[in-house]
């Protein structure tokens, strides 16, 4: 779904889809840590939200987004 939003180049609906999709390592984590613990496998989701909250203000930062 993202690649026909992004090759139509609907940025802002492209931009909410990549907003909302940073709740998923939050729960990911959760479900993590409530059966493993904390440990090593929590850097891929820190990582993951990293990208997905950088990538979600790009969107929203350009000006095409704004209209």
């Amino acid at each position: 779904m993202a690649l026909v939003l992004a090759a139509r180049g609907m940025l802002r609906p492209l931009g909410l889809l990549f907003t909302l999709a940073t709740v998923l390592p939050f729960l990911d984590a959760a479900v993590i840590v409530s059966r493993i613990g904390l440990g090593h496998e929590l850097t891929r989701h820190g990582v993951i939200l990293l990208v997905l909250v950088t990538v979600s203000v790009a969107l929203w930062r350009t000006p095409e987004a704004g209209r």
